[in-house]
């Protein structure tokens, strides 16, 4: 096929063939940051791996980055899928995989889809909630970043960062 031939095609068959080439795109590079033990040195990593799968989308979305102790990831997972600007994040759903992958550590990853990555008090609390539970069961909070566009949050930084 030649990019000729998709003038042909309807906008809905290009859609759906672009859905589908993402997919796959984001398949293949999920298998290929797991075979290479992806690891996470600061925030900035946690930006770079989510930004382009996240600051678009139109609701809020949380994802879980867990970790052993030389900060590889050991798995990733969807955490909430929330509103347009909620997402009630708990940490039941959190710890869990932790416990699961035997985690030492765990990354809070979320989107604001207005494009401002400043946090809510809800953040903030949620935040001070996940740290005390993940002090309790030994399982440390590293970070909760706040994805915007072309800016994110570190809580552990205290700040919003641009790129």
């Amino acid at each position: 096929m030649k990019p000729k031939d998709l003038k042909q095609w309807s906008n809905g068959r290009l859609m759906r063939l672009a859905f589908y080439v993402g997919q796959e795109i984001d398949r293949r590079w999920k298998d290929h940051s797991l075979k290479e033990r992806k690891k996470f040195q600061d925030c900035s990593d946690v930006f770079s791996y989510f930004h382009y799968r996240l600051w678009t989308k139109s609701q809020e979305i949380a994802y879980g980055l867990y970790l052993n102790q030389k900060s590889e990831l050991l798995g990733e997972r969807l955490v909430t899928l929330g509103t347009v600007n909620a997402n009630l994040i708990h940490a039941r759903e959190v710890f869990a995989p932790a416990i699961e992958l035997r985690a030492s550590a765990v990354l809070i990853v979320h989107n604001h889809p207005s494009g401002n990555a400043m946090p809510s008090l809800e953040d903030i609390a949620v935040t001070k909630r996940l740290k005390k539970v993940g002090k309790l069961i030994g399982i440390e909070l590293l970070d909760h970043v706040i994805i915007g566009k072309n800016q994110y949050y570190s809580h552990s930084l205290k700040k919003v960062l641009c790129v």
